[in-house]
């Protein structure tokens, strides 16, 4: 199996979170199953400030972060993680969020399951060149 270009791979995830999944807002999903590689995403318009929170809360954790990319509008951010665990990324996501916009946990657990949801309705199985 080829290795993906990941910078070109975080691009394409950035565009495609910004298309589909703007109703999630944010949120962890697979990317490249024979990698363990996920897809950290926020579609909520400070990439910037939000991409270093993610970074932190996921370098604090030994989670190796393959490429990030930022949306050609400044609204969306996508980064590619090495990590098997879906769930303890998604954690360290909301966790970030909740810091950086200074909220409560209770209501970041909130729209995390809310966040799940349409993540959960809407990805719908993306096709990847090297699955075709």
């Amino acid at each position: 199996m080829e290795t993906p270009n990941w910078e070109a791979e975080a691009k394409r995830a950035v565009t495609y979170a910004g298309e589909n999944l703007m109703k999630a807002h944010r949120g962890v999903l697979e990317w490249h199953k024979p990698t363990n590689t996920l897809l950290v995403f926020a579609n909520d318009g400070e990439p910037s400030l939000y991409a270093g929170a993610v970074t932190k809360a996921l370098q604090d954790r030994g989670i190796p972060i393959r490429a990030t990319a930022i949306s050609d509008d400044d609204y969306s951010f996508a980064m590619l993680v090495e990590y098997p665990d879906h769930e303890i990324v998604n954690e360290a996501l909301w966790l970030a969020w909740a810091i950086s916009k200074q909220v409560h946990p209770d209501f970041a657990a909130t729209q995390k399951r809310v966040a799940d949801d349409c993540i959960g309705r809407f990805h719908t199985g993306l096709q990847h060149p090297w699955e075709q």
